[in-house]
């Protein structure tokens, strides 16, 4: 209905600031009013309360004539008294006129007394009197603040009591409807001028359609649009993340929020629900996010090349479907074999779909990340300009115009405000100031970290153009990693290769994990989620528990596929992906380190997990040069070596290694800050200078091929040093076999069994031809196979396969005759020192003493080798004084 519909009730301030030509115009403006309405109802039912310092009660319009000036302004007082309050409640539309300005407790108390009462929800309008002033900026609207704070429908007017001229300071709801569309709103600064506002007549107020009051809660505002908030959910800080940037979204919402809360003196609740946000919010790493495959294009054409690569399986004779993968589908000769097969298969075609799919994807991955990054930024600029705001609103008395829309009102006035943001017109002096999270025109956006707020400009062009690649040029399809996609250079061989599935060029190449199972199938290895230690991890990769590679790697966006397909065709299940990233980064470790202790089952401590991983690794290329593991990926051992070669750069894992234990000569060498090729560096290398002694020669065997395999993917090792190691090994080895002997069958047996080894019994006639004799001839010479099927090798043993794992190291001492003199001279300074009755319970221990003794020996002659550290160097020459000088030592 129309204003000129209803009944109306009048709020007039009678006040003795209004004496005369104020109290005047009041009641010709109700008078105007009254004469205007249609009804002779509304005339009747119309109320008028005057008020000053208390309420003078309820009277007829046709008593105004007789109101006279009192004391006092308290606009509170029209909802103490009963009838008053009982009219307002029972209105359509009321008004209040005042002339005067009162300070924030009566604000306070009269904004919380509109809400008590519930006459928040109706439609009002405001009309201060008064004597124009230079600038409208300067009008004390103080007593109408608590009222357009929460009316949804209300207008704010100026009465110039000198011209009768009635000017518009603000307006919402349906009362907008009378003023231009482009001066539907009144941007207030010290500069702003009476000829900026909009001037209308009580005719036209008249004619402005009111809806119905909205009954409300006490805690309840009105947004423009007509939502409904309850303030306690911002008092409270319960709103969503999303309702929050809603309401950030619109300043004209932030103004009715704001102005409520300050007129009732809840500001700071509301500041601390800013103070929150910001506090709470931060900008969404982008390596975190989801990888969307649109329309699951990439993850339908991976299961249809999986099984049209499946189908090849009887033309090439290959089961196996990684190798499949790894084949190019036409060698020689195939396209025969391809005529004559039952389905005709378009693999190429797949593969290309796949790198349409990956780029699809990236592409549109890249835009979540700049629309995600926008908002973080418009959102975080927000909650600055809002805070400031509220912080110049805190420090200036609640009085100019401009307090009536806080956040819509232009921070440097009213002209060409500098810091604000502005919808893009031709003309800012009728234009709210909008939020950065506003939808609007197109604006070019500068966001400043170190200099404050952003601000928006008219722009044609998108201001993201040359950005995008830069916040996801380190980003993979697999989150949380951080690395190089592609690179346009052949380098880092291992990490970088033509994808064997997708055939994309250059990609950064993964390692495909599958979970081992939760059934232990090893005695005393560690189940599942058991997280448990071991002195010696790098022997844990051996076991079927552990072997966790698939034969075959990939590019990120292919793994990330494969991730998600579930049970393949040939029933692997791809369950962890590994990017071949630098590992010197924190997070690509981090990560590594979780999805190593899930491939696992967390069998194992995370702080031994890249150990046994590493264990792992050499297993699987052991299997691949044997021929366990039949591949047809070409980049699958490049990608194996350039993992343990990039693991082994780490900190932190070579303490953990086991080569350190208790009293070891490493122990004060080898630290936490030392990464494990150094170490390995320092024990290969320096061998000689660790007193003799080395816990890697007692390493389990497992673990020291281990670290057999990696010493030999260290640039700094040489391939001598390896052999050395091996040698040295193997010597232990027998050391060990000599000392269990002598526990099981005591010194004796084990002295015996050892000289019938080194020593050779013959029989030849003595000089008076009376018969033989037996003469013992020592070895000089001695072969490694001559001590095969001895208690030193045992016929159940299988220590020699084990040992030719190592490779071209082990070959040399087997296969050739280098080291046949220097097993000798070993051999029969272990007879020497173990003959008689002494019982040796610690194979180190005699270990030691065997190479103190070649030490000894040595120096008794110029030219003589040291058969540890120079075992292939010993000839038959040496190894004969060598093997006397023994003898001799111990005659002496």
């Amino acid at each position: 209905m129309q204003v000129r519909d209803l009944p109306l009730v009048f709020a007039v301030d009678v006040s003795g600031s209004t004496r005369g030509r104020i109290l005047d115009e009041e009641k010709r403006s109700i008078s105007l009013l009254m004469g205007g309405l249609k009804p002779a109802e509304s005339n009747t039912l119309s109320r008028v309360i005057p008020w000053d310092g208390r309420c003078l009660g309820v009277i007829h319009p046709q008593q105004t004539p007789f109101l006279t000036p009192g004391a006092g302004t308290d606009p509170s007082v029209v909802l103490e008294d009963a009838v008053a309050r009982r009219a307002l409640q029972e209105a359509s539309l009321w008004f209040l006129m005042t002339d005067g300005f009162i300070e924030k407790p009566l604000i306070n108390k009269f904004a919380n007394a509109i809400s008590k009462t519930g006459i928040h929800g109706t439609a009002s309008v405001i009309i201060l009197y008064g004597y124009r002033v230079q600038s409208p900026y300067d009008c004390n609207v103080s007593v109408g603040l608590s009222v357009f704070a929460v009316a949804p429908h209300c207008i704010f007017l100026f009465h110039d009591v000198r011209s009768g001229d009635l000017y518009v300071l603000q307006a919402k709801g349906s009362f907008t409807t009378l003023l231009p569309e482009h001066a539907r709103f009144t941007p207030f600064g010290p500069t702003t001028r009476w000829q900026d506002l909009i001037r209308i007549t009580y005719e036209d107020l008249s004619r402005v359609q009111v809806p119905r009051p909205t009954r409300l809660s006490a805690d309840a505002v009105v947004l423009p649009g007509g939502k409904t908030l309850d303030m306690t959910s911002l008092y409270n800080d319960t709103l969503s993340k999303e309702e929050t940037i809603e309401l950030l979204a619109d300043y004209s919402a932030l103004d009715v929020i704001l102005l409520a809360a300050k007129t009732r003196g809840k500001d700071q609740d509301v500041k601390f629900w800013i103070e929150s946000a910001r506090r709470h919010h931060r900008i969404p790493e982008a390596a975190l996010m989801t990888r969307e495959d649109v329309g699951s294009n990439g993850l339908n054409c991976m299961k249809i090349l999986l099984e049209e690569v499946k189908s090849l399986a009887p033309i090439y004779r290959i089961e196996d479907l990684w190798g499949l993968l790894s084949r190019d589908e036409t060698p020689d000769g195939i396209e025969a074999k391809m005529s004559e097969a039952t389905t005709i298969t378009y693999i190429d075609s797949f593969r290309s779909g796949l790198r349409v799919a990956h780029r699809q994807n990236w592409s549109h991955f890249e835009s979540q990340v700049e629309a995600d990054w926008e908002l973080s930024c418009k959102l975080n600029d927000t909650l600055a300009e809002v805070l400031s705001t509220m912080t110049m609103n805190d420090a200036r008395a609640p009085a100019s115009p401009a307090m009536l829309t806080p956040m819509s009102s232009p921070v440097g006035g009213g002209r060409r405000p500098y810091t604000a943001h502005y919808s893009g017109g031709s003309s800012a002096r009728n234009e709210a100031r909008m939020s950065p999270l506003s939808p609007g025109p197109k604006r070019n956006y500068y966001h400043h970290q170190d200099t404050g707020p952003a601000t928006y400009q008219q722009a044609a062009l998108s201001p993201y153009i040359g950005h995008r690649s830069r916040r996801t040029k380190d980003l993979l399809f697999l989150p949380g990693y951080k690395g190089e996609r592609s690179t346009v250079y052949d380098r880092q061989p291992g990490a970088y290769a033509t994808c064997p599935i997708c055939r994309e060029p250059r990609s950064i190449q993964t390692l495909l994990l599958q979970t081992s199972s939760d059934e232990p199938e090893t005695l005393h290895l560690p189940k599942a989620n058991q997280r448990s230690g071991h002195m010696y991890p790098l022997v844990l990769g051996n076991y079927p528990e552990t072997d966790v590679i698939l034969p075959i790697t990939c590019c990120d966006g292919c793994a990330s596929l494969l991730l998600q397909a579930g049970e393949l065709p040939n029933d692997d299940r791809v369950t962890i992906a590994l990017p071949l990233v630098p590992l010197h980064k924190r997070e690509n470790r981090q990560l590594w380190e979780e999805k190593l202790g899930e491939v696992y089952g967390h069998r194992f401590r995370d702080s031994i997990v890249f150990l046994v991983f590493l264990s792992t690794l050499c297993t699987t290329i052991e299997d691949l040069v044997d021929g366990a593991i039949q591949s047809e990926c070409q980049t699958l051992m490049p990608s194996l070596e350039w993992c343990c070669r990039e693991l082994s750069k780490l900190p932190g894992i070579s303490t953990m290694a086991g080569l350190t234990p208790v009293g070891s000569p490493l122990s004060g060498v080898v630290n936490d800050t030392m990464p494990l090729q150094q170490a390995l560096r320092v024990t290969f290398q320096g061998f000689q200078s660790t007193i003799h002694q080395s816990p890697l020669l007692e390493y389990p065997i497992d673990g020291f091929l281990v670290l057999v395999r990696l010493a030999g993917l260290m640039e700094d090792v040489g391939p001598e040093d390896v052999e050395r190691f091996v040698w040295m090994r193997l010597l232990h080895y027998l050391a060990e076999q000599h000392v269990q002997l002598q526990r099981k069958g005591g010194p004796g047996e084990a002295s015996k069994a050892l000289q019938n080894l080194v020593n050779k019994q013959t029989e030849t006639s003595n000089e008076r031809g009376a018969g033989t004799e037996a003469v013992t001839d020592r070895c000089y010479a001695v072969p490694l196979s001559a001590l095969d099927g001895t208690y030193l090798i045992p016929s159940d043993s299988d220590i020699l396969e084990q040992f030719l794992r190592t490779g071209s190291s082990y070959s040399i001492i087997a296969d050739t005759d280098k080291y046949h003199a220097a097993l000798a001279v070993f051999l029969h300074l272990m007879a020497t020192l173990t003959e008689g009755s002494q019982q040796i319970w610690d194979d180190g221990d005699l270990f030691v003493k065997l190479q103190y003794r070649a030490d000894k020996l040595c120096r008794t002659e110029d030219g003589l080798r040291d058969i540890f550290f120079e075992g292939k160097l010993v000839d038959d020459e040496g190894a004969v004084k060598l093997i006397t000088a023994a003898y001799e030592v111990v005659v002496a």
